[in-house]
């Protein structure tokens, strides 16, 4: 009797537990799908001007027959609007498919010495100085995620920035965890600009994407990071990516 009672609350229990888990997995399927939905309808919206600008330049090329030079301005503007629609489409992409990431032991401060020298030369060029500031740990990441990180956040420190300004990289731990940061002293971003900068498709950037900030939080996230980004007009950016793991041999 008391045994039966308990195995039938168990089963029970069990029971409930299971659709309590597939209910929050349904939950999370429909919420994706709606995002999804909403970033193909951004996608369709962002590429609809690109592709009318191709197609009238290309119609004046049929109708008029320009010279030599005009027919290669237009060619030049239909291969920079094909570039923007290729990057948004790439973008999205990238946002939307599933995250893998291949967790491997890697020395942080090569990978990031290694994406800062390709920003060098713009940086030179605009007077801005790049620093770097590394503990010499090894951490478990996925190296190519790491990069894309790096290069989405160096690309939007960059443009923020001018002469006399400075991006640093650095990165500390403490109790085994370590935070990556950058920082600028660039011209930083408004309150009301920092409560959407991670939603899809916002962007205060001439030709921008709006999908850089939400890929990288995807990329940190599906390594078992967390992000935290503060910032304050005129004054500059700093983006924390948190909970880095030491790999201890």
């Amino acid at each position: 009797g008391a045994i039966s009672l308990f195995l039938a609350t168990l089963s029970l229990l069990r029971q409930r537990a299971e659709m309590a888990v597939e209910l929050q997995l349904a939950n999370e399927r429909e919420s994706r799908l709606e995002e999804l939905n909403r970033l193909a309808a951004g996608l369709a919206h962002e590429t609809k001007n690109p592709l009318s600008l191709i197609r009238g330049m290309a119609q004046t090329c049929l109708n008029q027959a320009p010279d030599p030079e005009e027919s290669r301005k237009i060619a030049r503007k239909i291969v920079d609007e094909s570039d923007r629609v290729e990057g948004r489409i790439n973008s999205f992409l990238s946002y939307s498919r599933p995250l893998e990431p291949n967790l491997q032991p890697v020395v942080l401060a090569e990978i990031v010495h290694q994406t800062i020298e390709l920003f060098r030369d713009e940086a030179s060029s605009k007077g801005i100085n790049l620093g770097i500031d590394l503990d010499g740990q090894i951490v478990l990441a996925d190296q190519g995620m790491v990069r894309q990180i790096l290069v989405n956040l160096l690309s939007n420190a960059l443009y923020s920035c001018d002469s006399g300004d400075s991006i640093e990289v650095s990165l500390r731990f403490e109790d085994g965890e370590g935070t990556l940061t950058v920082r600028d002293t660039g011209c930083g971003i408004s309150q009301e600009d920092l409560r959407q900068v991670v939603k899809p498709y916002f962007t205060r950037r001439p030709g921008g994407t709006g999908l850089g900030l939400s890929i990288v939080g995807q990329l940190i996230k599906a390594q078992g990071w967390s992000m935290n980004i503060e910032s304050e007009l005129g004054q500059g950016t700093t983006v924390r990516t948190l909970g880095l793991k030491r790999v201890t041999e």
